[in-house]
């Protein structure tokens, strides 16, 4: 792991801007209002979080990828999801599954990707950053907690632990003193439990075993991030530098930027409930409550392209009849499948009390 947070640096600035520039120029998004924050009928702003995946080649950096979103869904949803319902809805998060998304489509039109004896691989020369626009919530952020008021669960003086079985699992931005720990997404004390990690710990967890899903790294061999872009936070490096180094994997290098989003968290500011997937120049998809916005229930209609179930179904017509017999029991049979379901249950067990969500499956 290599760590440079201190002092914000012109590569991490020329991709902060080339994502900006997607953001606040791009056609699609210009004349999509409802995929950005706005004034509410009271005058409160709305804020959010921004994220991308950025494709690193030749000098030059491209945006992929663009997602925005602060939310995250109980526990209990998942109960009824069939691999339907978008659980985490953080913009890092998104990034991520969208990116899962390119990179089936690229497995047709080989932009990114390129075969090889083994199977398909990213060509030589590319490289992947992800940009966020915000600390990553969890233990990276976890000192940053109390400048934040409103619907994160600010410590109180109680713990707000959950038991489930015999472990015990931090929620949100409790107990700010146990540092290095698991952590659930941040929420409101009063609000349903959500079991979903938060994203400090996810992308520790993807830094050691690969970029790609379970089920898109049985086609393409893995691939890690080459940077991580943040913004400049005056005394986070500590926080920063230990959450990035709880397991040892690929190296990554962390780098800050003195750019500032337009729709940044500020006081005063409340939270934008919807987010959105952009595959820049391709497809745009705004979310609420896990679903496509503006819709009700749970279908494959209502279902976006980010989700589980839309994920394998994008992947089905390269599966041969071994896997898609599995597909035809279970997702996750198929997902067993590869060499990386083992790893991410390790890196889980190294990063302890990692308290498994529910079991969000179903088949084809």
């Amino acid at each position: 792991m290599v760590f440079e947070p201190e002092l914000p640096n012109s590569l991490a600035d020329r991709m902060a801007d080339a994502v900006f520039q997607v953001y606040e120029g791009d056609k699609i998004l210009v004349q999509n209002k409802a995929a950005k924050p706005v004034t509410r009928t009271n005058g409160v702003e709305e804020w959010t979080v921004l994220a991308s995946i950025l494709m690193i080649h030749d000098n030059q950096v491209k945006p992929l990828t663009l997602t925005t979103g602060v939310k995250c869904m109980p526990d209990e949803t998942l109960k009824n999801s069939r691999g339907r319902i978008v659980h985490d809805m953080h913009a890092e998060i998104l990034s991520i599954r969208a990116f899962q998304r390119f990179i089936i489509q690229d497995m047709d039109s080989l932009r990114v990707l390129e075969k090889t004896q083994e199977g398909l691989k990213v060509k030589d020369g590319i490289e992947f950053a992800l940009y966020i626009s915000e600390l990553p919530c969890g233990d990276a952020s976890i000192k940053d907690a109390e400048r934040w008021e409103y619907g994160f669960g600010i410590v109180d003086g109680k713990s707000k632990r959950v038991k489930l079985s015999e472990s015990v699992l931090l929620r949100g931005r409790s107990d700010v003193g146990d540092l290095g720990k698991v952590r659930t997404k941040p929420g409101r004390g009063d609000s349903s439990v959500s079991l979903s990690k938060s994203c400090s710990d996810k992308l520790v967890k993807i830094q050691k075993v690969g970029l790609f899903n379970g089920v898109v790294s049985q086609f393409v061999s893995q691939k890690h991030l080459k940077y991580l872009v943040l913004p400049h936070v005056p005394g986070s490096s500590e926080s920063i530098n230990r959450c990035f180094t709880r397991l040892k994997g690929e190296k990554m290098t962390i780098l800050t930027t003195s750019r500032d989003f337009v729709h940044r968290r500020k006081d005063g500011k409340l939270p934008c409930n919807i987010s959105m997937i952009y595959l820049v120049d391709q497809q745009l998809e705004l979310l609420c409550k896990g679903i496509k916005n503006g819709t009700k229930g749970v279908s494959d209609k209502n279902s976006s392209m980010v989700s589980r179930y839309n994920l394998t179904k994008a992947i089905e017509k390269h599966l041969n009849r071994e896997k898609l017999e599995l597909a035809t029991k279970s997702y996750y049979q198929l997902k067993k499948n590869g060499n990386r379901y083992e790893q991410v249950e390790k890196s889980k067990a190294e990063l302890g009390n990692w308290v498994p969500t529910y079991k969000d499956d179903f088949s084809f």
